[in-house]
């Protein structure tokens, strides 16, 4: 495959795309899931301990568990939000927080896989594994556009 070079003119419209579109919506669900994480846990009794466990891992149960998920989206949310920054200013940074991104979510698909190897998990897993791969190959071919 063919590196496009600095003076070439090469068209972005997939960055654009996700710069402008696709991102500041994973931003906007993960900031609401962040938001509701963290009102579940300031109200933890509103939800009893016993539905809230993680087959597999008995230390997680109640709380717990939804602190846990609140750090792992708040995270995420600041991770994607870092990362659309440096996206829109096109620096180097931004692809290669937005490929840690990438790396992350197919890493949680995977593990979700090894927990319940379902259909639909095994498709999301797919589905990661090919926009990841796309992604990358998409910057790596305009890597010498950015700055």
């Amino acid at each position: 495959m063919k590196q496009y070079t600095a003076d070439e003119h090469v068209p972005m419209k997939f960055h654009n795309l996700y710069v402008y579109f696709l991102n500041p919506i994973k931003i906007i669900v993960l900031g609401v899931l962040t938001a509701l994480s963290l009102v579940l846990l300031l109200n933890a009794d509103a939800i009893p301990a016993e539905s809230l466990q993680y087959e597999g891992v008995p230390d997680l149960i109640g709380s717990s568990l939804l602190m846990g998920l609140t750090i792992a989206l708040g995270l995420a949310f600041l991770f994607a939000l870092l990362a659309e920054i440096l996206l829109a200013k096109r620096r180097v940074l931004g692809v290669t927080l937005l490929i840690c991104g990438f790396l992350m979510d197919v890493l949680s698909a995977g593990s979700t896989v090894a927990n319940a190897a379902t259909t639909n998990n095994i498709l999301v897993l797919a589905g990661s594994v090919l926009v990841a791969v796309l992604v990358c190959i998409y910057y790596w071919k305009r890597a010498r556009l950015l700055h």
